[in-house]
Formats: structure tokens, sequence, C-alpha cells
């Protein structure tokens, strides 16, 4: 997860990156982490890794727990975290719709975009007592492995998915080879339908249906999934019976874009 400096990008502070490493660590389902567990996650040493949350923590990015000795984030960070999610006037619109989809079909709906090699969960819903992925907002799921990974990476012109391919291919040279068999055999349904399934890949428990959409509103690709346990939900029926819905939640997001350029 360490941050590598591009080749002969003399203005690329290496010491920042680490740092924003470091706070990446805190998602939806680590948040609060001890200097070994961010150590392991970054792949930093444990000497560096205690310098940078010494500082973060003076500068209130992230505040220390003493009697677990570990750090969760501060609030500076969330101030910051705040701020940006406060401009997404969206958000609570599409999470609310989420909602309305996951009272209809059980699992764990979601509203992702990528950062580097992971997809974040921006907002998410299922319904009490559901079996599922315990997603939350924040929440980080591998690129490589996942529905959502997989649709953003279906959806992004060649040049950018093989770069993206090649950097997986750095940190875990077999999930790349597995990803780029799958894209061989997915690519074309992709084009066709627009969205993607992928069963078992990341959990065997899981299987998942996903569809990007680039968002004027957002600046960026979103990508809408909906996890849920392959015991119930088999690649059939979530062609049949979710990825109708999947469509017609884009369809409301993109009339949402339209509205807001008026």
């Amino acid at each position: 997860m360490d941050a590598v400096a591009p080749p002969d990008d003399g203005d690329f502070i290496q010491v920042v990156a680490r740092a924003i490493d470091v706070l990446r660590c805190f998602d939806g389902a680590h948040v609060a982490l001890g200097n070994q567990d961010i150590a392991a996650r970054t792949g930093l040493p444990k000497s560096t890794v205690s310098r940078l949350t010494y500082t973060l923590t003076r500068i209130g990015h992230l505040a220390y727990l003493a009697d677990a000795q570990k750090y969760r984030p501060g609030d500076g960070a969330l101030a910051l975290s705040s701020a940006t999610l406060r401009g997404l006037d969206h958000r609570a619109v599409i999470h609310s719709w989420l909602h309305e989809l996951a009272l209809r079909i059980p699992g764990t709906w979601g509203m992702t975009i990528r950062d580097r090699l992971d997809m974040v969960y921006l907002a998410h819903a299922r319904a009490i007592g559901t079996l599922g992925l315990q997603s939350t907002a924040g929440s980080r799921v591998p690129l490589a492995s996942t529905a959502c990974g997989r649709a953003y990476l279906a959806a992004q012109p060649a040049p950018t998915r093989e770069r993206l391919l090649s950097e997986i291919a750095r940190q875990a040279p077999e999930d790349a080879r597995k990803l780029r068999t799958w894209l061989a055999s997915h690519l074309a349904a992709f084009r066709r339908t627009g969205y993607v399934v992928s069963c078992g890949d990341w959990n065997r428990h899981i299987n998942g249906i996903a569809l990007p959409l680039h968002s004027p509103t957002f600046g960026t690709t979103l990508v809408f999934v909906l996890g849920a346990m392959a015991t119930d939900y088999s690649q059939e029926r979530l062609r049949r019976e979710v990825a109708p819905l999947l469509i017609a939640l884009a369809e409301r997001v993109r009339s949402l874009d339209l509205e807001s350029q008026e």
C-alpha cells in the first residue's frame, strides 16, 4: 500500500503520501488501529509508522486511545471528510434510494468510488437482520476481485484499465492474472448490458452485481453494487431480478445530474 513516487517526479513528496496512506487504513471496518496494524496494512516499517502516527496525532488528524494503545481518526480528519461529504448534495437522496432497494432485495447495497486499488463505500444500505456483507460508509474492498471494482475497470478506457492492471500486478501478480482472464471473458457482456456480475471471487459466500455510472456532479465514476448471499442469489437471479433495479437506479441518478446542470 505504500505510495511509490512516479519516475523522475522531483515534486513528489514521499512523506506526505505515506501520511495519507496511514489515514487510508482507517475504514469502516477498522476504526481503531495500533502501529503494528498500520504497519501491516501499509507495508511501512513500524518505526516509520510510529513517527507518522505521532505527527498526525499532534496535528489532530489522529486521536490516541490510551487504554487500547490504538489510534482512531481525529477531529481534523473528521472535519475534512465532513466538509467533503457536505459537498456531495445528492448523497442523502441516493442513500434513501439504496434503502428502498434494501427493503426489496436482501443484501448490502452501496454506492462506491475508486481510491487507488480499492473501492470505497460512499453510501450503503441493508435491511435489518439481513445476512451479507457488513460494509459501512468508508469501508474499502479490493478493486481486483469485487463486483464494484470489476465494473469500474470494465467502464474505463483501455489505457486507464491497463495502467490499473499493471499496478495490481506489481502488488499481487496472481490477482492481476485472474482479473485479466475475467475481463477477457466478461467485457463483451458488459458492453451489451452495462453491468457486471461477479460470483464468489472475493468472498465465496457472496455474489455481486454492479453498474458503473460517470457522474458530472460527483466528478468521477460511481459504481452501484449489491452483494447478496450466494445461496439466495445465483448469477441468473441477479441478472433477472436485480439488474433491472440497478439500471433504474442509474437512471434516477442520471436525472439528478441533469437537474443540477440546468
